[in-house]
């Protein structure tokens, strides 16, 4: 089950909103502390977490998150009232909603049913391919003369509905537009677009606002919410730090696509499989030619580990990333193969859980932000008839958010 951290002493002991939270299918937990909710993010990874702290404390908070784990959602809760340059800086951190006191519980709902729906994205190797919406003519030739230089394939429109005629004629990663165009304005754009799930980033600018649009254009979606007069250098900013959100999500999405591949493979090779070995005491010659025909061929790193946590069998995959293949399930080599950290008690634990469980069911442990172990039963049913009872454990990557990480894959 998802979680859903609260932060501050206000949201903890709200008893209505953690029922409200709990009948959208979440469970709740709560601290308080900017500190205090950074070491629980990591230990527990919330899949949403909800602050309401002081608005310096909570933009500091919504930060560290959004840096350090991408995949964590930030509900904003607003203390004392807001402003219109507070929810600006907000929606530019990356937060899922931005909420006032006393909580409007239908929004709250609405918040959390889009951190499940977040769309699968692709990646591409090509410049990122921009649509510019602006109805004034000289400030909209200028700006598209910045961002070609820049190396941006641009496009531009003199109108909202121009705009989205070129958008569904071909692919976007970014849209810059004008809160006021005729026919059809900057809002109804994007929610045009990012609204319905569109792979696509999306920046506000206007010399007209207030703290009501800015929140209405983040729930819609928005990258980033820019001020005119245009400031092309704070443009650039907005365009590069939106791409590399965007970039990331990809990545993630493509990791949790690998993780779902894995499962699949895992459950394929588990599921209703017995083998039959020779000797009570040893894997047998044919088990080792399956393991090992099967092993090498599969674009992931696979182990097989006894009961008592000897490791039989760990593919090339494994095997070429450490100095000897590994002897016993255990934390030491799990963490040189970047898997990070965590503890032989927590490893046995979940080895016996696994063991424990029927034939086709599986146990993720997610080690780190960018890295999990699958662990499967598998019984070989030796000569005389004895069930053996094994796991079958796959280790992956689930995206590129690791600091200096590579490409989102499962093979190790």
């Amino acid at each position: 089950m998802d979680k859903v951290l609260l932060v501050g002493d206000a949201l903890a002991q709200d008893g209505d909103l953690r029922r409200t939270i709990e009948r959208e299918g979440f469970s709740v937990t709560g601290t308080n502390g900017r500190e205090s909710a950074l070491c629980t993010v990591a230990a527990a990874a919330p899949a949403v977490v909800i602050v309401d702290l002081a608005p310096e404390d909570g933009l500091a908070l919504l930060r560290d998150i959004r840096a350090g784990f991408p995949a964590c959602e930030v509900v904003f809760v607003a203390t004392n009232g807001g402003d219109m340059d507070l929810a600006i800086d907000v929606l530019r951190a990356g937060a899922l909603d931005y909420l006032h006191h006393p909580l409007d519980f239908e929004q709250l709902r609405r918040a959390l049913g889009r951190s499940k729906q977040r769309p699968p994205q692709l990646a591409t190797s090509r410049p990122p391919a921009l649509l510019l919406l602006e109805d004034h003519e000289p400030t909209r030739r200028r700006l598209s003369h910045v961002l070609e230089k820049e190396g941006y394939r641009v496009q531009s429109a003199a109108d909202g509905a121009e705009g989205l005629e070129r958008f569904h004629a071909q692919r976007f990663d970014l849209i810059l537009a004008d809160l006021r165009m005729p026919r059809v304005d900057g809002l109804e754009v994007l929610r045009e677009t990012k609204g319905k799930g569109v792979d696509v980033e999306v920046i506000i600018f206007s010399g007209h606002g207030s703290e009501e649009v800015v929140i209405e254009a983040l729930r819609a979606g928005a990258a980033d919410f820019l001020r005119k007069p245009i400031d092309v250098d704070q443009t650039l900013r907005a365009i590069e730090k939106a791409l590399e959100t965007q970039k990331l999500r990809r990545s993630l999405a493509c990791g949790n696509r690998d993780v779902a591949n894995a499962q699949d493979v895992v459950l394929r090779l588990t599921g209703k499989l017995e083998l039959v070995v020779e000797t009570p005491s040893a894997v047998s010659a044919p088990t080792r030619e399956f393991l090992t025909r099967v092993g090498h061929a599969l674009p992931l790193g696979l182990i097989m580990v006894a009961a008592d946590g000897r490791v039989v069998f760990a593919n090339r995959h494994i095997t070429e990333k450490l100095d000897a293949p590994p002897t016993r399930l255990s934390p030491d080599w799990l963490a040189r193969l970047g898997l990070g950290d965590t503890t032989q008690e927590a490893l046995d634990e979940a080895l016996q859980r696994v063991l424990r469980s029927e034939m086709g069911t599986f146990e993720t442990l997610i080690l780190s932000p960018w890295a999990f172990l699958m662990l499967a039963p598998l019984k070989l049913v030796q000569a005389d008839g004895t069930p053996q009872l094994m796991a079958l454990a796959v280790r992956g990557e689930r995206g590129t958010g690791r600091p200096g990480g590579g490409h989102a894959a499962v093979a190790v």
